[in-house]
């Protein structure tokens, strides 16, 4: 599910964690147990391995979940998407977009 609004615009320099809360796709008590996939794709533009942008492992912090991003193709707009596991065996992602600008 797009969560309705995209990321700050990065530039090709930039090195920084990403995040989405899940806190409006749980029931209460229910909790984020894993993540089972992050995704880094290209919405619009031209990179040929835009997975290879994602650093480390993702992270969970209560309904949050976080993964850090390196240094993006100036250009180009990328969908970032997270997948996890619930306490309740609920599988949700949740996604949003990242455009890259050059820096000026």
């Amino acid at each position: 599910m797009y969560v309705g609004r995209d990321f700050d615009p990065s530039n090709p320099d930039e090195d920084e964690v990403y995040s989405l809360d899940f806190v409006n796709e749980v029931a209460t008590g229910e909790v984020l147990l894993s993540v089972s996939s992050v995704g880094l794709t290209v919405f619009q533009g031209t990179d040929a391995d835009p997975s290879s942008h994602l650093s480390g492992s993702a992270s969970i912090s209560g309904t949050v979940v976080s993964q850090r991003v390196a240094t993006l193709t100036s250009g180009v707009t990328y969908t970032l998407s997270f997948t996890v596991l619930t306490s309740l065996s609920n599988t949700v992602t949740l996604f949003s977009r990242i455009a890259c600008r050059p820096v000026q």
